[in-house]
């Protein structure tokens, strides 16, 4: 059994973990706005923000859930925003990532913007967490500069942009 002291004890070592876990920003958009641009509050501001604006399609343009390019726009928004939002997301995670933009760019008109992007996460994402690419090259660039949430990041916020512009659908 454990005591009183004990147990106040460990919600204190808790307590602790939990701030000094809040300030971390890793790879992702907190990260891209701590290093890029010097921002340094804490990541739930930001985590709140996206997720705000990741349940408003479904809140705001419910006559659109029956399409499913709607659903499928949606589930690529999904699949990026639980990495790029997660301030302890690793390389491995950014697979869930890339099926999201695979989603979107596999049922998306090609467009020359949309390759370019999807190139960039390729590169960024993919290519970048291989031994292609120097370790020092990967930890102090890519990781130190939270690059691989960019592309990703750019192609959350298109989706997005679609999820608000795709037309209702016509019954």
């Amino acid at each position: 059994m454990t005591s009183p002291a004990l147990l106040a004890q460990q919600y204190r070592w808790w307590a602790a973990e939990t701030t000094r876990d809040a300030a971390l920003h890793g790879t992702s958009v907190m990260g891209i706005l701590a290093t890029w641009l010097g921002v340094s509050w804490p990541s739930w501001p930001v985590q709140v923000a996206s997720t705000v604006a990741l349940l408003a399609p479904l809140a705001l343009r419910r006559a659109r859930w029956p399409d499913p390019g709607f659903r499928l726009l949606y589930l690529s928004s999904l699949l990026i925003y639980v990495v790029i939002f997660n301030h302890q997301a690793e390389s491995a995670s950014y697979v869930l990532a890339t099926t999201g933009i695979g989603v979107w760019f596999a049922t998306a008109p090609r467009e020359r913007w949309r390759d370019m992007l999807v190139a960039a996460t390729l590169l960024l994402v993919s290519v970048a967490a291989t031994s292609l690419v120097p370790s020092q090259l990967r930890h102090d660039i890519l990781r130190g500069y939270a690059l691989q949430a960019a592309p990703c990041f750019a192609c959350w916020l298109a989706i997005q942009r679609e999820l608000w512009r795709r037309p209702v659908p016509q019954s």
